[in-house]
């Protein structure tokens, strides 16, 4: 059974209810952790929740018990007044002459079941004194956990002692799964470990002194465990979902990745499964490991939600966050602590890199002691020099997941990742992935569109200012990247909001309603020029096509409604700028019109992968991409070569998958013959990078 199974009360009084009996017992009896700050603890508690506790002992369950200690007047006084050293001293003394008390008062049974929880370790007993020298530990409340993860905390007026259950006595009732009420038991539970497992400012908390741990461990007197403790079983707790079936290569990997002593990249077409492949991996880890801590960081908050839905299929309870809160911190403080004493086996977290990245984060990170999983999505992200902190020493067991690991035109940040994560233990191309079934096999449209006049001045306009800045002497080197990097990006948009690639998109799709039906127009996206997606969306709609925005100011439950209409057809286009670029899982989409440009294959390889992922009755995709040229009257110019330079390894890692990759080249041919660049027909991104170095510059974040 499970709390939810409890058909549980807002309230319990003594004046309706026997609450030990029906509220304690129920609740210990499905605990697997029991946390209580109670201000006055007798031993005729144990054997009114006799019934709770050996079932919780039974299953292993822990108990973390906070209370007051009994203190006389005269050793409160002295307390007062005693260094740290003599406050221990007298708290020690204290408990002494109680574990004598308990001794000569306590009936064998309860004498036995205390001694032997001590013993195994399943009740942890703290002692706290408020620090102002004046007052007591007078409060009550307490934090069940059952075995999914679901909270319910008590606060109320209920003191441990059999006097209690005679008293005018309440407590009031919270529940995790609740909603409105989630907020009471995270509140509670993040008192609890604020004031007697961190450090408190308000009181004084002292752990039972090994001393008298020995001397209550005695009073069992050598009599049997009133309790069986559970046989250990080994059994796989997290396991590859049924409807999935790993395909060699993905078991390949996760073998090379374990003789690599957990340590790897896999580079992966996007599309072929790489987050599957990781959790399959991360299964295996935490089913060999004793207990295990697992991190997942991504780069978009939109990620979290697909990669929880994706985690829980292989039976894992992850905590999720987008951000660094105060409540969540206090609930990952936690949890942290309850892996690093026992009191879980796993804790999987979900963060994004930003989170991940920051000092607070990470400073909890280094406080796990279990063996630690860390899995990076998208993990080229990792290069840039805050993010580069999640390349954590701390963190043994390490995948890093990318079609692209390299950084574009980012030297140091490529040396960085690939140092953290070893090596890469899987390779698996888009071309490979097309041929071998793994992806849609696509065809290629390339469409040329030519800059007017005043374009193709602004771009020249631009990149004179670039060399003059490149040779500009009295800028440091940083000065001069910056500002490259900035003309850069004005250069970019010149060339992505060129005027004719509206009008051919507006063509393209006029000519393909007159083809096949207005109805016919469904699953395509479309890449939007920068700050252009709202006039794409209009053009559409002046079509008759359903389309909407998917951009960064749409809300991630919005985000899920508009997938889900756009798979169901309901919406047939949708328009973006970057949020599909990474992870967002579309695998229904079939066709696509690039009209921004991009030099970096990290931006334009995800955006084709979002297009081949497999799906029902999909046998093509079609993918346009929009190459801006320049004016006829200006070609052979120097400006118009350094444009085709930057545009041609984006179409030939295009064509070279495509099922009509010769018809494709046709169309390309004619203006590079024009500058006398045929040759340069095949140049793929990486060897552009090469050739680029030493010119110009380049965008190191695929604004080019």
């Amino acid at each position: 059974m499970t709390f939810r199974s409890l058909d549980l009360k807002y309230i319990y009084d003594n004046e309706n209810d026997n609450i030990f009996e029906d509220l304690f017992n129920p609740l210990l009896s499905n605990s697997i952790s029991y946390k209580r700050g109670v201000g006055y603890f007798t031993s005729s508690w144990l054997e009114m929740c006799m019934d709770g506790l050996l079932k919780m002992a039974e299953e292993q369950g822990k108990i973390i018990l906070v209370t007051s200690p009994h203190l006389s007047e005269m050793d409160w006084d002295a307390f007062r007044l005693g260094t740290e050293a003599k406050k221990n001293n007298i708290v020690y003394q204290t408990l002494a002459k109680q574990v004598e008390n308990l001794r000569l008062n306590m009936t064998s049974a309860k004498l036995t079941i205390l001694a032997w929880l001590i013993a195994d370790g399943l009740l942890e007993i703290k002692i706290a004194v408020p620090k102002n020298n004046r007052g007591d530990f007078h409060d009550k409340f307490a934090i069940f956990e059952d075995s999914n993860g679901d909270k319910v905390a008590l606060h109320g007026s209920l003191n441990d002692s059999e006097k209690a259950s005679y008293n005018g006595e309440g407590v009031s009732i919270f529940r995790s799964w609740i909603p409105g009420q989630e907020g009471f038991v995270e509140g509670h539970e993040t008192r609890f470990d604020k004031s007697f497992i961190q450090n408190s400012s308000f009181y004084h908390v002292y752990d039972l002194p090994e001393a008298i741990q020995i001397d209550i461990v005695k009073l069992k007197d050598n009599k049997p465990r009133p309790y069986k403790l559970p046989v250990p079983i080994k059994k796989l707790q997290f396991k590859l979902p049924k409807h999935i079936t790993l395909h060699e290569f993905q078991s390949q990997a996760i073998d090379n990745w374990f003789a690599n002593d957990g340590k790897g990249l896999f580079e992966m077409a996007t599309g072929t499964g790489k987050t599957i492949t990781s959790l399959a991996a991360a299964s295996k880890f935490a089913n060999e490991q004793n207990s295990s801590f697992i991190l997942i960081t991504v780069p978009f908050n939109h990620l979290i939600e697909q990669w929880e839905e994706e985690v829980r299929m292989f039976g894992f309870n992850p905590l999720v966050r987008k951000d660094t809160t105060s409540t969540w911190i206090s609930q990952l403080r936690t949890k942290i602590f309850d892996i690093n004493k026992g009191l879980r086996t796993n804790l999987c977290i979900i963060t994004t890199h930003d989170t991940g990245a920051s000092e607070e984060f990470l400073k909890l990170m280094e406080t796990v002691k279990a063996p630690f999983l860390y899995i990076a999505d998208e993990s080229h992200y990792l290069g840039a020099r805050k993010l580069s902190r999640l390349l954590h020493p701390n963190f043994d067991y390490r995948i890093g997941l990318s079609a692209t690991p390299d950084r574009w035109f980012d030297e140091d940040g490529s040396s960085k990742l690939r140092n953290y994560f070893d090596k890469t233990v899987i390779d698996l191309p888009i071309t490979e992935a097309v041929e071998k079934g793994f992806l849609t096999p696509y065809r290629f449209y390339p469409k040329t569109v030519t800059l007017t006049d005043t374009e193709y001045e602004q771009f020249q306009s631009f990149t004179q200012k670039i060399i003059n800045v490149q040779n500009d002497k009295n800028l440091s080197i940083s000065e001069r990247r910056e500002k490259v990097h900035q003309l850069l990006i004005l250069r970019s948009r010149v060339v992505n909001k060129a005027e004719e690639k509206m009008t051919l998109l507006e063509t393209l799709l006029k000519e393909k309603i007159e083809r096949v039906g207005l109805s016919n127009i469904q699953h395509t996206l479309v890449y939007s020029p920068f700050g252009k997606t709202n006039e794409v969306v209009k053009m559409l709609a002046n079509l008759g096509i359903r389309a909407h925005e998917f951009i960064y100011t749409v809300s991630n439950q919005k985000k899920m409604e508009l997938l889900e209409q756009f798979g169901n057809g309901n919406i047939q286009i949708l328009v973006a700028m970057k949020c599909l670029d990474e992870g967002v899982n579309i695998p229904a989409t079939k066709e696509a019109y690039f009209l921004s440009s991009t030099t970096n294959p990290r931006e334009f390889v995800q955006r084709r992968g979002r297009i081949l992922r497999k799906y029902k009755n999909k046998k093509e995709a079609i993918i346009y991409d929009f190459y801006a040229v320049p004016p006829t009257s200006n070609w052979g110019e120097d400006a118009g070569a350094g444009l085709l330079k930057r545009e041609i390894p984006r179409f030939a890692e295009f064509a070279e998958g495509a099922l009509n990759k010769f018809e494709s080249r046709e169309v390309i041919l004619p203006i590079l013959g024009a500058y006398n660049l045929r040759h340069i027909i095949d140049l793929k991104p990486w060897d552009a990078y090469r050739m680029m170095q030493n010119e110009e510059g380049s965008d190191q974040n695929g604004e080019l």
